[in-house]
């Protein structure tokens, strides 16, 4: 059932409205709440036409187990959350939210353990709180136009924060602004804070990103006082204010984490410096540090901030001067892998993987992954560092590829535990079939059915999709029969090991 809302006024009143589908104000209507009332939608919540809704007291967005997601969609043209709103808006559904439209919060509350997701810029113009879940912006990004330096509160911020880009409003000198900002890869959450501290009142908006990744053009760096910048991740930060204003000059302090992998030894802790890559008759990354002043470091291994000792005064694109990292002027800082290259080629019906590494002191092994849809990888093998200061080559040979799109990358394992991956390559297999399946999909029974005879000491195993067999023997026969019905529904793979070929053919058992 849809409920559509001509007009509404609460008034010290806990109002709830159980909606099968999303609770619509359409059309030209004012919806009004008073201080001190509280209304709660059991399910979404959609604006259209010329729909207005002042909102001085709260709002709640929870899950309704009979209806679909607890979403805010906002199709007006203007946006319909009116800007003399002083209320509170909280998401607290159990499953992903989702909020479209140019939306102009006053509060808004992250309760969810899952989160949001943005399909669209939005404003908060007072507090943002996040209390459970990501704010996963994607394209898009979250502004607070508070300029109160707690204007954005975490109760758990490894847990909780934003997930993409932040943009705050900044206009208080000497104090430090948060940017709860990190990233979600796959299973894997980076929480990676920066920190602004103004050096004037003047007004300035700073946005940041952080990114999971290796920095661009990495070796490009002043040597000295820079031996190298971390490998595996590093930020966007801009601002508004333009080329050769003092506006956005700024002390600038990034986070380390136990993600960024530096020196165990706290003593190697004193060599960790930003660096920025900066255009000074050529882009290079460079330092924001001056030798001749102690360097500013706090924290422990787990979680510490690198402070600048000299005030960053550039932030503007499109010049380039906004990317940032760690560094270090030391060797045994900071995790010092860099993948020089690395490539997946396809020779007579295997996967050849190649990489180099320049200094892998730090690195336990690397595992080399595979995927059939770019999303879900497992380990296909796992070669151990050399752990050499200089740079070495490293070959894997995957021999058993599956039929069709075969997806790689690397996961390089440092000694601490931590870890990175490279990006993703593919190669695609259309060997001739060996072995015939059927029925494809299977409920019960799966036949195997081989081309030829089967060669003595073949054998034949199941396994399921990461890996682990399920099934296995050493009697092959040209037709077999075998009973799946015993599997969970899901993907599996057949293996025909003979005469030390193996071929690998997949399958999906039905519940």
């Amino acid at each position: 059932m849809k409920k559509t809302l001509c007009f509404l006024m609460i008034s010290g009143i806990v109002n709830s409205i159980f909606a099968q589908a999303v609770v619509t104000a359409s059309g030209n209507v004012r919806l009004n709440s008073s201080t001190g009332t509280r209304l709660v939608i059991l399910g979404g919540i959609s604006f259209t036409g010329t729909s207005n809704f002042i909102d001085n007291g709260r709002v709640d967005i929870l899950t309704n187990p009979s209806g679909p997601a607890s979403n805010w969609n906002d199709a007006t043209a203007a946006g319909a959350y009116d800007a003399t709103s002083t209320g509170s808006v909280f998401f607290s559904a159990s499953g992903l939210q989702t909020i479209t439209g140019p939306a102009r919060f006053y509060d808004l509350t992250m309760n969810g353990a899952t989160g949001i997701s943005l399909g669209s810029d939005i404003e908060v113009r007072d507090n943002l709180f996040l209390n459970g879940g990501m704010f996963t912006t994607g394209a898009n990004k979250v502004y607070v136009s508070n300029g109160a330096t707690n204007a954005i509160q975490s109760t758990n911020s490894f847990a909780s924060f934003i997930n993409g880009r932040l943009e705050r409003f900044t206009n208080i000198a000497s104090q430090d602004y948060l940017m709860p900002i990190g990233k979600v890869a796959g299973s894997n959450i980076f929480y990676a804070p920066v920190r602004f501290n103004k050096i004037n009142a003047n007004s300035a908006r700073y946005t940041g990103e952080y990114f999971r990744a290796i920095p661009f053009d990495p070796n490009n760096r002043l040597n000295p006082p820079i031996d190298h910048i971390s490998s595996l991740e590093y930020w966007e930060l801009t601002s508004d204010a333009p080329g050769g204003s003092l506006n956005d000059d700024a002390v600038l302090s990034l986070s380390w984490r136990a993600s960024s992998v530096i020196s165990a030894n706290p003593a190697d802790w004193q060599s960790i410096i930003i660096a920025h890559y900066r255009n000074n008759g050529g882009f290079r990354w460079e330092p924001e540090f001056n030798t001749s002043l102690p360097n500013n470091i706090s924290g422990n291994a787990s979680f510490g901030w690198v402070t600048s000792n000299v005030t960053v005064g550039s932030f503007t694109p499109p010049t380039g001067d906004f990317r940032f990292t760690l560094a270090t002027r030391i060797p045994n800082n900071v995790l010092p892998v860099t993948a020089i290259n690395w490539r997946a080629a396809a020779v007579n019906n295997a996967a050849i993987i190649d990489w180099a590494i320049e200094n892998d002191l730090e690195v336990s092994d690397y595992s080399v992954e595979r995927s059939t849809d770019g999303i879900r990888f497992s380990s296909v093998g796992k070669i151990s560092s050399k752990q050499t200061a200089s740079a070495f080559s490293y070959s894997f040979t995957d021999a058993s590829p599956l039929q069709g799109w075969n997806y790689y990358r690397i996961r390089i394992n440092d000694k601490t535990g931590s870890f990175a991956y490279t990006d993703i390559k593919r190669l695609q297999f259309n060997n001739p079939s060996f072995v015939k399946l059927y029925p494809i999909p299977t409920l019960d029974v799966l036949n195997v059915q081989l081309e030829t005879d089967p060669l003595p000491g073949s054998s034949l195993q199941i396994t399921d999709a990461g890996g682990r067999i399920v099934y296995q023997t050493n009697t092959v026969q040209r037709i077999m029969q075998l009973n799946v019905s015993r599997f969970t529904a899901g993907a599996y793979y057949v293996r025909y090991i003979s005469n030390g070929n193996v071929q690998t053919y997949k399958f999906t058992k039905l519940n």
